[in-house]
């Protein structure tokens, strides 16, 4: 408290009136005070007893400011009432009166407590206000010091019980490294009893514990320190800081250990929980990977059997079975395929692309597979497209029609002689893309409006009987609600039973304001008879399922291709090592060695048939899958069941023969805008075309090291770009196109194609050196 806030309150005080006790037997001594009281000034007003027993009790009653005691009282003497009143623990001071001055009882008094002690003699109004007053302010000035000195005692036991109880260890040390304090409940951790090691040094204390005996050594030298230790299976999350004083002079190190070990354990435990989690999704993923395959692979027989059927004689009844089996394996592929894409969702395994893409080619491609659905319905398929739409955008095609296929398939299956309506509008911009609103409506059953909260979760349909009367999983509009969310587009649906049903959802895509480059030009075109085209090929198929080589053997055999026949990778690497073939047809899962390790083993190890092409067979038709399948070795993939046109152009594709003779296109340089920007500056052009010169010459010697080594795709993909960005300047075709198809290719990893191409390229950059030169003796000439 401030010295002027404490004068302050004895002013206040000293204002209020004051209640005097005086404690006498002699009437004339009491008659002495109260005058002299009430001449002092003082605002007091004054009670007066005979007896130290009267004075005890009205004590015991009353709130008194000050007290006057007579040494001598015919009950007991002042010194023993002083005890008594001191045992009341009163805040009134004692001013002890007795009639002649001994300094020996007045040095009992002051032991005692009095506040002061004052002969008869001097009891005058002077006197009796100073010693009033000295009394009063010495007596409060103790009381705050009592008061004081009780709340740091209790603040001081709080703070013991709490470190005391606390789950820490709190440690100071001097510049030595002995302890000055230790407490705390986290010694029993380490069996340390805390008032033990009070005076001892940490290397003896920590004997038992170097490394923490080595964090004191560095806190002591300077560093401050933060680390977790581990003691007997329990972890302490430690902090040791050097402490200087005010000359920056070293004086100990203090700290605290924080006891988290059930922090540390719960940690453990869900990390093992995540790892357990994270093995059962690697289970369920597998799993889910194998019964694909198991599945596919007997439905690749029913549905490439069932096609290779139909174009055989049949009767009426067997057309119609056959196409009855057609449909319900059509039919399962889909529940199939719905099921991995649950899966990759729920395992938040999905992944998108981002391209460019015509939309309405996307749209004209939807209405041609659903609209003969449509028509064996009686519905009326129409699409109405928005004018402001644009035509060329950037995202992932494949996702965008999987929704809109399952929509609108959903929409076809519900609807009975009605009509299916898809619309497609531009919505707003938003952080550069457009945001596309596509909205299918149908004329059919309508969903319950109790049931639309739940039309998009999983396994749900609108009413109990659906599934029994239309089939399917119930997956589709949960998957198709995912696809859309996870690219940050909304999906939403209106519905009216017996009226019919309108889902609308937008996706934002980004628009592609300028056309692709021109497709490649080719030597080859793919002509539409089959059996004049592969009749000389000799394929090897790797493939362990009966009932596939059956349907492949006799798809391969239309085409009038020569086929061997292996079941596994081992027998078809000795195959390829007694043989030569055109290309290999390797499904991945096969006994003894599978696909990935068979391609791997030709690329390595079958110098000149390394680079046979490999076409890899496979049932999981995902992109981490396609990817594995691709880094393999395959130069590319066919999906199980098979469609014979892929194939067929796949298979065409890979084993092209690259142009020998001479060029069917002569080479075109376009120097125009060159020209152009350089009007005046013959001189510079000459330099430019110069250096660009180099740049193919360099170019073509790359390609043809790659075409006789096949080694670093990589390195050839860097050669390329270069390459195509010094073609560009010059215009040059058909390079620029070859070089655009050469880049795809590089990045799909597609060996047998990418060594055609460079081929191709090469000698049309043969052309086009010979362009550039006669370009440039042209200029020089002007010069």
């Amino acid at each position: 408290m401030s010295k002027d806030k404490e004068n302050n309150n004895l002013q206040e005080a000293f204002c209020e009136q004051l209640r005097i006790l005086i404690i006498d037997d002699d009437e004339v001594d009491q008659m002495a005070l109260r005058r002299s009281l009430q001449k002092s000034g003082l605002n007091a007003q004054s009670f007066s007893v005979s007896t130290a027993q009267t004075g005890l009790q009205l004590l015991r009653e009353q709130v008194f400011d000050c007290i006057f005691l007579d040494f001598k009282l015919p009950d007991m003497d002042g010194l023993e009432l002083m005890q008594h009143i001191l045992g009341l623990e009163l805040q009134a001071p004692v001013l002890l009166v007795t009639s002649h001055g001994d300094e020996r009882i007045a040095t009992q008094a002051m032991r005692i407590g009095a506040a002061d002690y004052i002969p008869k003699s001097l009891l005058t109004p002077e006197v009796i206000s100073h010693s009033i007053r000295s009394a009063i302010r010495l007596r409060k000035a103790e009381l705050q010091r009592v008061e004081s000195e009780r709340k740091l005692r209790d603040t001081q036991h709080q703070l013991d019980m709490i470190i005391s109880n606390s789950p820490m260890a709190f440690f100071s040390t001097n510049a030595a490294g002995e302890f000055l304090f230790a407490q705390g409940r986290a010694y029993e951790i380490s069996g340390i009893n805390p008032d033990e090691i009070v005076g001892r040094p940490y290397q003896e204390v920590f004997r038992q514990h170097p490394r923490i005996a080595e964090r004191f050594k560095r806190a002591l030298e300077g560093e401050t320190i933060q680390s977790v230790d581990e003691t007997k299976g329990y972890f302490l999350n430690a902090h040791y800081k050097p402490f200087y004083n005010e000359r920056g002079r070293m004086m100990g190190v203090t700290g605290f250990a924080l006891d988290i070990t059930d922090r540390i354990r719960n940690e453990q435990e869900l990390m093992q929980a995540k790892e357990l989690a994270e093995q059962s999704v690697r289970v369920k993923e597998l799993f889910m990977a194998n019964m694909s395959h198991e599945i596919r692979t007997p439905m690749n027989g029913i549905i490439g059997l069932t096609s290779v059927l139909q174009k055989t004689p049949l009767t009426e009844e067997q057309h119609k079975f056959l196409k009855a089996i057609q449909v319900s394996a059509n039919n399962l592929m889909l529940i199939i395929n719905d099921l991995l894409d649950f899966s990759k969702i729920t395992s938040q395994k999905f992944t998108f692309e981002q391209i460019s893409f015509s939309l309405p080619e996307l749209v004209q491609d939807i209405v041609d597979l659903m609209g003969a659905r449509a028509h064996e319905r009686g519905n009326k398929l129409s699409v109405h497209v928005g004018t402001e739409v644009p035509t060329l955008l950037e995202g992932d095609p494949h996702r965008l029609k999987q929704v809109l296929l399952n929509l609108i398939g959903n929409a076809i299956k519900f609807t009975e002689q009605g009509e299916v309506r898809l619309f497609v509008q531009a919505g707003q911009q938003e952080n550069e893309k457009q945001l596309l609103e596509f909205t299918v409506e149908d004329t059919g059953i309508g969903i319950p409006k109790e049931k639309l909260h739940a039309i998009f979760e999983s396994f749900t349909q609108g009413t109990n009987d659906t599934s029994r009367k239309y089939g399917g999983t119930g997956l589709g509009l949960a998957i198709s609600k995912s696809l859309v969310e996870l690219q940050g587009g909304t999906i939403a649906v209106r519905s009216q039973p017996k009226v019919g049903s309108t889902f609308s959802f937008s996706l934002p895509f980004l628009v592609q304001e300028t056309p692709p480059l021109p497709a490649a030009v080719t030597n080859e075109t793919e002509p539409e008879d089959h059996s004049q085209t592969l009749t000389h090929l000799r394929l090897l198929l790797a493939e362990d399922n009966e009932i596939n080589q059956l349907l492949i053997s006799t798809v391969l055999s239309e085409w009038g291709i020569s086929l061997d026949m292996t079941s596994n990778g081992k027998e078809a690497l000795q195959k390829l090592q007694q043989n030569q073939y055109d290309l290999v047809l390797m499904d991945m899962q096969m006994p003894e060695l599978d696909g990935y390790e068979a391609i791997r083993q030709i690329r390595e190890s079958f110098g000149e048939k390394a680079s046979v092409p490999v076409i890899a067979l496979t049932a999981h038709a995902t992109k981490g899958e396609i990817e594995k399948c691709m880094a393999a070795g395959a130069d590319a993939y066919v999906s199980k069941p098979f469609d014979p046109e892929h194939l067929y152009r796949t298979i065409f594709k890979l084993t092209r023969v690259p142009a020998t003779s001479p060029l069917r296109t002569p080479p075109r340089l376009n120097l125009a805008t060159l020209q152009n920007l350089m009007k005046g500056q013959a001189g510079f052009l000459y330099e430019l075309l110069r250096m660009c010169l180099g740049n193919i010459q360099f170019a073509v010697g790359a390609l043809e090291n790659y075409i006789e080594s096949g080694d670093d795709l990589e390195k050839l993909g860097a050669v390329v770009t270069d390459f195509s960005d010094c073609v560009s300047l010059v215009v040059a075709q058909p390079l620029l196109s070859t070089l655009t198809e050469l880049q795809q290719c590089i990045k799909h990893q597609n060996r047998a194609l990418v060594k055609s191409l460079a081929h191709q390229a090469a000698q049309e950059a043969k052309a086009v050196i010979a362009s550039l030169q006669q370009e440039l003796d042209r200029l020089s000439l002007q010069e």
